[in-house]
């Protein structure tokens, strides 16, 4: 019986020398491949080797799947209360999510929340939203002021979304709790506002 395999023979040989097999193997070059010829229990100890390896390779496919797995798995939804079930019910007929996604921030100034359809990245963006004004307008404040901003994304998977509507920015903020357990989050960023650089002015 006869094997080659140059990419293997090299593991075969340190095999033998450790199991002390040279008796029922016999080695052979020929033009440079290297041959192997084994009586039946040369053939045992070749066949006993490679189902160890393989035994060994199979570990580690199964050990890698299971991190692949664990770490790509995905997470056990949240079970929803019954009133914000009501609420999200609510908010998925009002905004027509079951046939439309829609993106929107959540600004959070000092705690105060507002909703908007744009995409705000600066405080600039918020000033010119009127979102600064009316925050200036309607709460005392220090100079400066911290804020919160998420982009979320909401509504029937698989459609091309849009912005939201400014009409639904205040079913939004009615159902926030419902709105972002059912959104999907997709940024957050921090922002610190020095009122200082804006001029508010209101009639």
């Amino acid at each position: 019986m006869l094997y080659s395999n140059d990419e293997y023979f090299e593991a075969y040989l340190n095999y033998l020398k450790n199991t002390g097999g040279y008796q029922f193997i016999r080695f052979v070059n020929v033009s440079g491949s290297q041959y192997i010829a084994f009586t039946q229990r040369g053939f045992d100890n070749i066949k006993s080797f490679l189902m160890q390896k393989l035994q060994t390779k199979r570990e580690e496919a199964d050990r890698l799947e299971a991190e692949i797995n664990e770490a790509f798995s995905a997470a056990e939804p949240t079970e929803i209360p019954k009133d914000e079930k009501s609420e999200l019910s609510d908010l998925i007929e009002k905004l027509g999510l079951q046939s439309h996604s829609y993106s929107f921030s959540v600004v959070s100034l000092d705690s105060e929340i507002y909703v908007t359809g744009a995409y705000v990245e600066s405080a600039d963006e918020l000033d010119e939203l009127g979102i600064l004004g009316q925050f200036d307008r309607d709460f005392g404040h220090g100079d400066t002021v911290h804020a919160e901003i998420s982009y979320y994304i909401i509504g029937q998977s698989g459609v091309e979304s849009e912005r939201l509507p400014d009409e639904f920015g205040c079913d939004i903020v009615s159902h926030l709790d419902a709105a972002v357990q059912y959104a999907d989050l997709l940024e957050e960023r921090p922002l610190t506002i020095d009122f200082g650089d804006y001029e508010m002015a209101f009639e």
